[in-house]
């Protein structure tokens, strides 16, 4: 009886002995699969870790490329500020500048106008006292003249008929010619457009133009004929006409109608 107990426990002990054996196999299959991944993963893990580390060295690399960059973009844009501060300051000086010359531009130019405003109204005024003193001087010029007609003229005919002396005649005529031009007087004309003539001059150049000879000259004026000649050549070379094909009394003539 006790045998076949103990067979019993025997063959107990072996089926769990067995049962265990399975469960340790079954265990270290599971254990040395486990193992087997987790070295995998460590493996995966590390070569993650070398992967981070190397975006992490090359983060850090661009990270300081990128402060690099940065640092001397900043020092640009603080360089650039001070070069437009400056082209500011240069700008506005300049802007004042041309104010102060556009300023003093209009101040001129209104300067300017007044002035030629001004101007305007002394020529017209000018002007209107020109035609004043034209028509005096016409009006006085008439009354001369009509006042030589019937005061001295008169006399002077007398003279000339009450008279058989011809010189005297002579003298009365020429009179009477230059008291008939009195308004428009030659004499005058002539020493306008020619200063240098002497009063001789000009008196030898009113004779010559009333067609008196060079004969009847030095009568008149009681000089010689030499002395007419002299002043004849002085006067077409004070004319500019001393060497030119010019008849003395036709030019005379000409400057006294002109």
């Amino acid at each position: 009886m006790k045998n076949n107990k103990s067979l019993d426990i025997i063959e107990s002990l072996e089926i769990k002995l067995k049962h265990l054996k399975n469960q340790y196999d079954v265990v270290k299959g599971q254990y040395e699969k486990t193992t087997e991944e987790y070295f995998k993963i460590l493996d995966e893990i590390s070569k993650a870790n070398e992967q981070l580390q190397e975006e992490i060295a090359k983060r850090i690399k661009a990270e300081k490329a990128l402060k690099k960059a940065r640092d001397k973009l900043e020092i640009k844009v603080k360089e650039r500020t001070i070069e437009l501060a400056k082209a500011n300051k240069e700008l506005k000086n300049d802007i004042t500048a041309r104010k102060l010359v556009e300023d003093k531009l209009k101040l001129i130019q209104k300067e300017l106008e007044i002035n030629a405003k001004n101007l305007k109204e002394t020529n017209i005024a000018l002007k209107v006292l020109l035609k004043h003193q034209d028509k005096e001087k016409n009006t006085m010029e008439k009354n001369i003249l009509s006042s030589l007609k019937t005061l001295i003229i008169p006399y002077l005919e007398k003279i000339v008929i009450s008279t058989s002396d011809e010189k005297l005649k002579t003298y009365v005529n020429i009179i009477e010619t230059n008291l008939s031009e009195i308004t428009n007087p030659f004499a005058n004309q002539l020493t306008g457009y020619y200063l240098s003539l002497t009063p001789t001059e000009v008196q030898i150049a009113n004779l010559v133009r009333d067609n008196k000879t060079t004969k009847d000259i030095s009568k008149i004026l009681n000089i010689s004929e030499n002395a007419v000649f002299f002043h004849r050549r002085n006067i077409r070379n004070k004319l500019g006409i001393r060497n030119k094909k010019t008849n003395l009394r036709s030019y005379l003539q000409s400057v006294a109608s002109s």
